[in-house]
């Protein structure tokens, strides 16, 4: 039997453990050959060394998709466990991702081209009264 510590750098551990424990709970019982642990920000492990190396790979996808989105679902736990896929990985044209892990993106073909025109370029002046799309 190994122990391996995660430990869970940059992100709110509120968030990835769910309120009252629930995501953690979730995680535990995707993985039940596991002794699960979670203190803080650091979670400790105990189990077999190839489950556990499938288990720090899962925890590190889901630390990296609720550092991208900020916000953590039950869903999102069972596609990237199960399923080993990264979810919403279709908003690539996304800017920011709001608090609530919505994706923000430019509405019209204007305002992709300020975008753009930011990414290429240093410096960009944006002229015009709010919410204009010309």
């Amino acid at each position: 039997m190994i122990e391996k510590h995660i430990i869970l750098e940059d992100i709110d551990p509120v968030t990835f453990y769910g309120v009252n424990n629930a995501h953690l709970q979730m995680v535990r019982s995707l993985y039940p050959k596991l002794r699960i642990m979670a203190r803080g920000n650091v979670i400790r492990v105990l189990g077999d060394e190839e489950v556990l190396c499938h288990f720090e790979d899962d925890m590190e996808r889901l630390r990296q998709h609720v550092l991208r989105y900020n916000v953590l679902t039950d869903e999102d736990i069972v596609n990237i466990v199960k399923v080993r896929v990264n979810v919403s990985a279709d908003n690539s044209s996304a800017i920011v991702y709001s608090m609530s892990g919505k994706p923000i993106k430019a509405r019209s073909e204007n305002q992709q081209a300020l975008i753009d025109s930011y990414m290429r370029n240093d410096m960009v002046f944006a002229v015009g009264p709010a919410r204009t799309s010309q």
